[in-house]
C-alpha cells in the first residue's frame, strides 16, 4: 500500500476509533497506533525512509488532524 493511501485509511480509522477525533492526548495517539498494529496491520505496510519509523509518520498525521501540541 502506498503511504498516501495508508494515511487516508488511518485517518478514517481514527475517526471511527476516537469519540472526539478533533482532540487527543499523546497517550491516546499511542494507544491508537498499538490498536492499528494489532487490528489493522495492513495499514502500516508502506515503505519508510532510513531512520524514520511508521509511528513518527502516524503521530505527525494525528498531530495535524487534532492540533495536538499547537498553542
Amino acid at each position: 500500500m502506498k503511504k498516501q493511501e495508508s494515511k487516508r485509511q488511518i485517518l478514517q480509522e481514527w475517526e471511527r476509533w476516537k469519540e472526539n477525533p478533533n482532540h487527543a492526548t499523546y497517550q491516546e495517539m499511542q494507544e491508537f497506533y498499538f490498536w492499528l498494529e494489532d487490528n489493522r496491520p495492513e495499514l502500516l505496510k508502506w515503505k519508510v525512509s532510513l531512520g524514520v519509523d511508521r509511528w513518527q509518520d502516524v503521530r505527525g498525521w494525528l498531530n495535524r488532524r487534532t492540533g495536538y501540541g499547537q498553542s
